[in-house]
């Protein structure tokens, strides 16, 4: 299954997407025998069943469990670690469900996996109200699956969710942080200005002051339309 098509059921944003992507969340080597051997698969799959039985706690001891077993190969031990982020985000731990989701992200080698994982991330952010978590996640799911129309509409979700808010005054790190995407909009690298912005603004909320200009480029980019580039969005 590609990144797409294991997307498309959380394509809007909210408590619902979660179910549905721990269902598919099927560990790996369900009609292998070997595979099915290997150690946390059986972990995950208990884990995947607590879940469907409504027992979200039951799953997270499953799925931990799973991760404590030795030698657990390195994509199990991805699948265990984003089905442990699914659960904690099912249950509003944004926090929790963000960290497993980054070790997920960190063991899956498969590229189509780490969009996967990455757009799940960015989703479970957004319906944890963090827009600015959900763009830079949501932000390296593009990079790795450019064509994800998901991914391009939750990031519009994003924007305009940082858009509607009253913003503090930027600190001198946000300042230096839009500076220095300026310097680059004029040398035209468009795609690492929003890295630096879309950066900043995890490290530093007040950079959601220049939520306009994050939009601005992410249109230039390709990202929230895949279509031709924008003007160039103005310092």
């Amino acid at each position: 299954m590609s990144a797409r098509g294991a997307s498309r059921p959380a394509r809007a944003a909210g408590a619902g997407w979660l179910a549905l992507a721990l269902a598919l969340a099927v560990l790996a080597g369900c009609g292998d025998v070997t595979a099915a051997l290997q150690p946390g698969v059986a972990e995950g799959r208990g884990g995947v069943e607590a879940q469907a039985a409504g027992d979200p706690e039951g799953a997270e001891a499953a799925f931990t469990e799973g991760l404590a077993a030795r030698d657990v190969p390195r994509r199990v031990q991805a699948q265990l670690w984003h089905s442990l982020g699914l659960v904690r985000a099912q249950r509003q731990a944004t926090a929790e469900a963000d960290s497993a989701f980054a070790e997920a992200i960190d063991r899956a080698d498969d590229p189509a996996l780490r969009a996967r994982y990455a757009f799940d991330a960015g989703a479970a952010a957004l319906a944890g109200d963090d827009p600015a978590l959900a763009l830079g996640h949501l932000r390296r799911a593009l990079v790795l699956d450019s064509e994800n129309p998901a991914a391009r509409r939750n990031v519009e979700i994003a924007l305009r969710r940082l858009a509607d808010r009253e913003p503090p005054r930027p600190t001198p790190f946000a300042e230096q942080v839009k500076a220095q995407a300026d310097s680059l909009v004029a040398a035209r690298q468009y795609p690492a200005a929003l890295d630096v912005m879309v950066d900043g603004l995890r490290r530093d909320s007040s950079v959601a002051v220049y939520a306009d200009f994050i939009g601005r480029l992410a249109g230039v980019a390709g990202i929230e339309t895949g279509g031709p580039a924008a003007q160039p969005p103005a310092p």
